[in-house]
């Protein structure tokens, strides 16, 4: 979509902070939906959940694939003990239900499209979003990609400043100070304050032109089979 052609790199990518080397995370690494954004040292080895990659306005989170979005952080009630409990309950769950999803993934790339394998590869963008209206003082979370517009998930990068398409008059912030852990928000666009200026850095490795082919083509790929059996 021409409409949200802007200066984010090809490729998987980080969001550093301009000033120091701090990089856009989801935090502990959730896989999860409304896992908050927040800012940590960057990291040049498992560095998974710290690359992101542009397509279409939205930033999808290589770990998770779910994109960028937003949540009122007023009404966020954090519970680090709540978060830890679900996470040793899903634990052996998740291993297996992942080794599914990598099956079906694999499975999606050939012939033998099955409803399962399509309605997995649909599902599995998941890229930064604003849940709600576009607002200032909103908190960054990753959510699962939405269809038709999503005014709230779709982005730009120019001059330094990553903001939403619908709303170039805000741009990402850091909530407090720049210490590790601080949220991602929404705040009013301002020149002159370091703590809104972004660099996207570039990344590749051996694995990364494999890992893109598996986000990006054979996904559109593949959902374009499942839409055209079904119609059949």
């Amino acid at each position: 979509m021409a409409g949200y052609s802007n200066d984010f790199s090809d490729g998987f990518f980080f969001i550093r902070s301009k000033d120091r080397p701090m990089a856009v995370d989801v935090n502990d690494g959730s896989m999860l939906n409304d896992a908050h954004i927040i800012i940590w040292p960057q990291k040049h080895t498992d560095s998974i959940n710290q690359l992101w990659m542009h397509e279409d306005g939205f930033l999808l989170n290589k770990k998770s694939g779910l994109v960028y979005g937003m949540i009122d952080y007023r009404r966020v009630e954090y519970n680090a003990k709540a978060e830890s409990n679900a996470k040793a309950k899903y634990k052996a769950k998740y291993k297996a239900k992942y080794k599914a999803k990598v099956k079906a993934k694999v499975k999606a790339k050939t012939k033998n499209y099955t409803d399962e394998a399509c309605n997995f590869i649909k599902h599995t963008y998941i890229c930064l979003v604003l849940a709600g209206d576009i607002k200032k003082d909103k908190s960054l979370v990753q959510y699962a990609r939405k269809s038709g517009l999503a005014y709230n998930q779709r982005w730009k990068y120019q001059d330094g400043f990553i903001f939403p398409a619908a709303a170039p008059h805000l741009s990402l912030d850091i909530r407090g100070d720049h210490k590790e852990g601080s949220f991602i928000f929404l705040n009013t666009k301002m020149s002159g304050v370091s703590s809104q200026q972004w660099l996207v850095e570039p990344f590749e490795n051996e694995r990364s032109k494999q890992d893109l082919e598996l986000l990006r083509p054979s996904v559109k790929l593949s959902i374009n089979r499942c839409s055209d059996s079904k119609t059949r």
